[in-house]
């Protein structure tokens, strides 16, 4: 039984699509349909990027990238945004070796996309629980 592989560039979008849907879930809840396609795109992609043997580095980068979401509740969320698009970027770049790999053209508009979207809802979150507190 041969095994089922997505390439590289097709399992980063489903992987961005299902982030899409799942951030979409928590804008509005209640809506079950995104949350649900969002969290399947997302296993779909997983197993697609599990599958195609990633490198240590490309998951070092990748994991890196994530630990600013921990200050991003100082006030430097926007160097946390800048830091985490960067290693985002890197890290899905350098994720495979050899010829099937995510494409820079690819991979750096949507990192870059997804950073701006995760600075402006974390910026209005910041806003709002500022509001709350002067109330």
């Amino acid at each position: 039984m041969d095994r089922v592989t997505l390439l590289p560039n097709a399992a980063f979008t489903l992987l961005a699509a299902g982030v899409a849907g799942c951030i979409w879930e928590l804008v509005r809840p209640g809506r079950i349909v995104p949350g649900i396609a969002g969290l399947g795109a997302v296993a779909i992609a997983a197993y697609g990027l599990w599958s195609n043997h990633p490198t240590q580095i490309g998951l070092a980068c990748i994991g890196f990238s994530l630990l600013p979401l921990g200050a991003a509740c100082s006030a430097l969320y926007r160097t946390a945004g800048l830091t985490g698009s960067i290693g985002l970027s890197a890290g899905f770049i350098l994720l495979f070796n050899g010829t099937p790999r995510i494409a820079p053209q690819l991979a750096i508009p949507v990192c870059t996309a997804f950073s701006c979207i995760a600075a402006w809802l974390l910026h209005v979150a910041v806003l709002r629980h500022l509001r709350k507190r002067t109330e």
